[in-house]
């Protein structure tokens, strides 16, 4: 049992979704009582997660009824119910993480005005690559030198369709292995039509280049209009085809684009596989850094949330981390 001291510095954190990601990130919230104290979880559907994903009596439907809390962990997705629950706890003045990249991409000057308001911070590194640092590396080579483009694989329930597709499945088939494995929702539009992956491009965008693109103003090419067969002529003649991600600075400003196309194999972009992602980053001077990983799934993401929460707890001792 903690002490009263121990107690006095727990975080008091309350989560919005306790689904895939957010079952797993209470776990991990649960696992160090030391540190963190869940005051409540609010979901749609209590009687689904009951005794399954956390306990009975932290599941709630309304967000309103949590007492006061730090940190809001916002994993419950969507855009409506998520931005009412972010923006009230911005305006309370508490921190906010989030993997929810539609939320932010549509909503990111509302929820930064809030946050300035509110004096909380909101972190969102899950929200592009899952377990591997897109933004953060972004920011970390745009903070040094200028950054001429980006090219990503960002989207793993996409990429993993893709995979099966150049083995031979049918679409049909490739699309329910995802959503058997836990990858693809129920409705996988969002993934195989390029929504997702020009949401978390909008984002990469905005801290590499200081731009505000919509994401619904960017091209994207849906996957229902490539024949499977032309997936495996590309496998076996050696240049897969991919769902790539582009933002590059150019004389005429910022261009962003979603894309099916064939990359050479011995590309970056050509090496993920399954759900894994892959970031190109290249700057000015033509140097080029990669990062490659896993890009979905429950670990992962979790993980990821789980480091954001982590990086506001050793802010509050040290030097503030950087407001959205």
């Amino acid at each position: 049992m903690p002490t009263r001291s121990e107690s006095k510095d727990r975080k008091r954190v309350a989560l919005a979704g306790v689904g895939t990601v957010g079952g797993g990130v209470y776990e991990r919230l649960a696992a160090r009582p030391q540190s963190f104290e869940v005051v409540g979880i609010v979901c749609r559907d209590p009687s689904r997660h009951a005794g399954k994903s956390a306990p009975a009596e932290l599941l709630t439907t309304d967000a309103a009824s949590f007492g006061d809390y730090d940190i809001l962990v916002e994993t419950i997705g969507g855009v409506t119910t998520a931005r009412d629950i972010v923006l009230a706890a911005l305006e309370r003045g508490a921190h906010v993480v989030t993997a929810n990249k539609a939320l932010l991409a549509n909503f990111f000057a509302e929820i930064d005005a809030a946050a300035k308001r509110g004096g909380g911070r909101v972190i969102y590194s899950a929200a592009v690559g899952g377990g591997v640092p897109m933004l953060e590396t972004v920011d970390d080579i745009a903070a040094r030198t200028e950054i001429r483009r980006l090219e990503a694989v960002v989207n793993g329930t996409t990429n993993l369709i893709l995979d099966r597709l150049g083995a031979g499945a049918s679409l049909e088939a490739a699309i329910r292995e995802a959503q058997d494995a836990g990858f693809a929702e129920a409705d996988p539009s969002a993934d195989i039509d390029g929504a997702d992956a020009a949401q978390k491009l909008s984002l990469l965008a905005r801290r590499a280049f200081g731009v505000d693109i919509d994401p619904n103003t960017i091209p994207t090419d849906k996957l229902a209009s490539l024949a499977p067969e032309k997936v495996v002529a590309a496998v076996k003649a050696g240049s897969p085809y991919k769902q790539v991600a582009l933002a590059e600075r150019t004389p005429a400003g910022v261009t962003a684009e979603v894309r099916l196309r064939q990359v050479p194999a011995d590309s970056p972009l050509a090496k993920p596989r399954l759900e894994e992602n892959c970031l190109v980053i290249t700057c000015a001077d033509g140097t080029e850094t990669v990062l490659h990983g896993k890009g979905a799934g429950r670990d992962p993401t979790a993980d990821s949330v789980f480091s954001d929460i982590e990086t506001l707890v050793r802010s509050d001792a040290s030097e503030p981390v950087a407001a959205i």
